[in-house]
């Protein structure tokens, strides 16, 4: 091969290469926007509550800070783990809101608001009070339904509605004391068999 063709072909190179570089070379690409990040259901935090009133079906659970510590003010029969109670509250203030549900049309008890919803109401240390009520849980299965004061319904994670079941569980579980005889009876979760031991 002849030197001139050599030559002739690095200058065609360095010319589709020089073409390349200022012409057809892709941008620098756009920087992306991340997704806004979502309302919140409360505009507190979690260290604002001190007291939480829980409604589940016919059963009342009221919980109060009291000196930096969780107590329950109702059922003072029963004992919820203080963790579980931060959990939950954490899990609930805490909680965006996935999306809004259009439920004008809607019967209220297709989404879970009958007699059996769980109805939360929260007081912060301005003395605000904050109410919820939790229904049921969507067909996805991942966020259940949830009704503010005003009747709109949005959907929320299901963290928050998993603390509650526990904490529901825990007081329902709990064994009450017969009055007369102070011996543990059995509740409907949880069954004391007198003849073990």
């Amino acid at each position: 091969m002849r030197w001139s063709r050599l030559l002739a072909l690095y200058v065609v190179a360095a010319l589709l290469g020089a073409e390349y570089w200022w012409i057809e070379r892709p941008g620098t690409p756009e920087p992306v926007d991340h997704e806004a990040p979502r309302a919140r259901m409360f505009p507190i935090d979690p260290g604002d509550v001190v007291r939480v009133d829980l409604g589940a079906g016919a059963r009342r659970i009221v919980l109060a800070l009291e000196e930096g510590t969780w107590t329950i003010v109702r059922p003072t029969d029963r004992d919820i783990p203080r963790d579980l109670i931060q959990a939950f509250i954490t899990a609930l203030v805490g909680a965006e809101i996935i999306d809004w549900v259009a439920a004008d049309a809607e019967p209220s008890e297709r989404f879970g608001f009958g007699p059996e919803a769980a109805r939360v109401r929260m007081w912060d240390r301005e003395g605000t009070a904050w109410s919820i009520e939790i229904g049921a849980v969507a067909p996805t299965g991942t966020a259940v339904y949830v009704r503010r004061p005003d009747g709109n319904v949005a959907l929320l994670g299901r963290n928050a509605q998993y603390y509650l079941d526990l904490i529901v569980g825990a007081v329902r579980a709990a064994p009450t004391v017969e009055p007369d005889t102070g011996r543990p009876v059995a509740s409907r979760r949880l069954t004391i068999d007198h003849r073990a031991g």
